[in-house]
């Protein structure tokens, strides 16, 4: 086993994140210059979202959203990241969309979001985001930097049964993505993000 540096070693490990025979499971998730983020487990703190600039010192936790040892689950889903930050679904005891900003290392509560958010996508300043609404399934909705609020877009699948829209992909100013009929099945779907 080898801890020294990179002038001593091949591969080293950066920083023992849960001292002992314990994992962390460090996950690591988006970069920003000289530093990445990733989500890391501690007993005290549970899973949360990390950053580091590579030096064992400089390795910390950004926040404690739920201020216990239980998870806050920043990596339900995964961190999307833009070039000024990212977003993320976590809990503080409720769920919401959450933006993490680089710069200032401020972490902020946006809107209301469940725990069943399942893709994320950004399509100009809009984040697009497939997530079960009130009285329907999993389908297609928005949240515009500055509202309190996730808006839904379509209700592809209308009732309460989900058109599950997934394999986000954004092109030419479009999102484009897979998502189910019962007239269709699962198909090719495109969106410019407005209702």
């Amino acid at each position: 086993f080898c801890s020294g540096s990179a002038n001593s070693c091949a591969a080293w490990m950066l920083k023992d994140i849960l001292p002992g025979p314990g994992s962390s499971a460090p996950f690591p998730v988006a970069s920003w210059g000289m530093n990445f983020m990733f989500y890391a487990t501690t007993l005290q703190h549970g899973a949360e979202l990390w950053m580091s600039n590579s030096k064992p010192e400089q390795t910390t936790m950004v926040v404690d959203l739920d201020h216990s040892d239980g998870d806050s689950r920043p990596d339900h889903p995964n961190f999307l990241q833009d070039a000024t930050g990212g977003y993320f679904i976590g809990t503080d005891g409720k769920w919401y969309l959450w933006r993490f900003d680089y710069a200032s290392g401020e972490v902020r509560r946006l809107a209301p979001a469940p725990e069943a958010t399942s893709d994320m996508a950004l399509l100009g300043e809009q984040l697009l985001l497939a997530m079960p609404g009130e009285g329907i399934g999993n389908e297609l909705f928005r949240y515009s930097p500055g509202s309190d609020r996730l808006e839904l877009i379509k209700d592809i699948y209308p009732g309460d049964e989900s058109s599950s829209p997934q394999q986000f992909f954004v092109w030419n100013g479009r999102l484009y993505f897979q998502a189910t009929t019962p007239e269709a099945g699962a198909e090719l779907w495109v969106s410019d993000g407005t209702p």
